[in-house]
Formats: structure tokens, C-alpha cells, sequence
């Protein structure tokens, strides 16, 4: 009897399995974004930034203007992109780009959305844009992420048990 070994990438042995869980720990434990209380900040401003946080995180679907947020929170321009970065360590821009490909690759793994769900989803119009974005930050095209990382993945081995 001959008998066929089919190689299942998504197989692990349970030595590997539990040290990818300690990794997505310590990963998710570095990606909560560390707060500093920057010297000579004052308080009310220092409070105002953290509320234009909330804001932008609360719904990623919705872009936000700098000059709207600084009207909404009383803030100068100059003032909420200065304290933004002293807070968070990242221009706004840059700290939203980041924050809506990280959610992006999350519903990527997490959810059957289809690609211009997930980019409606973290705030791009238009598909094509999301797809560029996503690659530079990423370094794959969201269809391939997913069909790497997503729910589906290990349903092209018929029979064989995932652990």
C-alpha cells in the first residue's frame, strides 16, 4: 500500500501552535498605542488631543479634516497636530493610515466582507485606492492576504484534520 503525505501549511504541531499564541500575545500587547504625557503640555489641551483620538477611532469608515477636528475641539491647527504627534508619537495621518490597515487586515482574517466592504469599512471610497494602500503597508494585494491568513484558509485540504 502506498500511502500520500499531503502538506498542509495551516497544520501545526501543538510546540509551534502555542508559540504562535505567546507571538499574537506579545504582538497584541505592543500594539496598544502608548500614551505620554509630554512635559509643558497644558492639561485642557492634553485632554482635547485625547478626545480628537476618541473621535478618529470611534468609527474608521469616517475621514476626518484636521481643520474640523480643531473646530470641534477648540483646538489650533498647529496646536492639535503638534500635540497629536507629542501624545501618540505619529503625525495624524500617518497614525490613521496604520490604525485602518491594521482593522483592514483584521476583517481581512475575521470576516467573508468582500475587499470593497473592508475598504468602505476603514474609510476608502474607493477600491483601487484601499488596494494600493494596503500592498505599500502590507506588502501583499488584500486578496492575497486573506487567502493567506483569512477564515477560508486550510479548506483546500479536504479530509485532513486542522488543529
Amino acid at each position: 500500500a502506498v500511502s500520500y503525505f499531503v502538506y498542509d501549511p495551516y497544520r501545526l504541531d501543538r510546540k509551534n501552535h502555542k508559540r504562535i499564541q505567546e507571538l499574537l500575545l506579545l504582538l497584541g500587547a505592543l500594539e496598544q498605542p502608548e500614551l505620554s504625557s509630554p512635559e509643558g503640555w497644558p492639561r485642557d489641551q492634553l485632554a482635547a488631543i485625547q478626545a480628537v483620538h476618541a473621535r478618529l477611532v470611534e468609527d474608521l469608515s469616517r475621514r476626518y479634516t484636521i481643520e474640523e477636528l480643531s473646530r470641534e475641539h477648540l483646538l489650533n491647527t498647529s496646536a492639535l497636530k503638534a500635540g497629536f504627534k507629542a501624545v501618540y508619537g505619529q503625525p495624524v495621518g500617518a497614525y490613521m493610515r496604520e490604525l485602518r490597515m491594521r482593522e483592514a487586515a483584521r476583517l481581512l482574517r475575521e470576516s467573508d466582507l468582500p475587499i470593497a466592504g473592508v475598504a468602505a469599512a476603514v474609510g476608502y471610497e474607493n477600491q483601487g485606492k484601499f488596494t494600493r494602500a494596503f500592498k505599500e503597508a502590507v506588502g501583499l494585494l488584500p486578496t492575497e492576504y486573506r487567502r493567506q491568513n483569512g477564515p477560508q484558509r486550510g479548506k483546500q485540504f479536504p479530509g485532513v484534520p486542522r488543529q
